[in-house]
C-alpha cells in the first residue's frame, strides 16, 4: 500500500487520551498513524520509527517548517486499519506493526510495533488496540 492521500475517517470504539505533536513539513491525514522522524516531529512514515499515536484530525504542514503547526494524536483506544497481510480470527493478540502512515502487518522487520490484533472483522481489516508506551 502507498501513503495516504486523503483523510482516514477515524473510527474508534474506545477513544483514549490524546497528545499534540510538532508536525514534520508534511501532511499528515485524519485517522493516520503517526511515527517520530529522526528530529523528533510527527511523521507518516515508519520505518521502525517510535509510534505516538492515530491523528485525530488533518494537519498540512508541507509548506510550512517542521514544528510550524501541531498533530493531534490519539495514544489509547481501538482503531480499525485495513491491511495488505490476510488476517483470521486466530490474529488476535498478535503484535501488529506500521510500514507507513495507514499500512499494518504482523512482519516486524523494518516496521514500528502499534499496538496488538484486539478484533477481527474481515480477512483485510482489524481493530487495533494501539500501544503507544511499548512502542520503542
Amino acid at each position: 500500500m502507498t501513503a495516504a492521500a486523503v483523510n482516514l475517517p477515524v473510527t474508534v470504539r474506545e477513544p483514549g487520551s490524546k497528545i499534540k505533536v510538532p508536525a514534520a513539513a508534511e501532511q499528515l491525514f485524519e485517522g493516520t498513524l503517526v511515527y517520530a522522524n529522526t528530529a523528533g516531529y510527527g511523521s507518516g512514515t515508519a520505518g521502525g520509527a517510535e509510534f505516538l499515536g492515530v491523528n485525530v484530525r488533518e494537519v498540512d504542514n508541507s509548506g510550512g517548517s517542521a514544528g510550524d503547526l501541531n498533530a493531534e494524536c490519539y495514544q489509547a483506544g481501538v482503531f480499525y486499519h485495513f491491511t495488505t497481510a490476510t488476517m483470521a480470527q486466530t490474529d488476535v493478540g498478535l503484535k501488529i506493526y506500521g510500514t507507513d502512515d495507514q499500512t499494518i502487518t504482523t512482519a516486524s522487520t523494518g516496521n514500528s510495533y502499534i499496538g496488538t490484533c484486539a478484533e477481527f472483522v474481515s480477512a483485510s481489516e482489524i481493530g487495533v488496540r494501539i500501544d503507544v508506551q511499548n512502542s520503542a
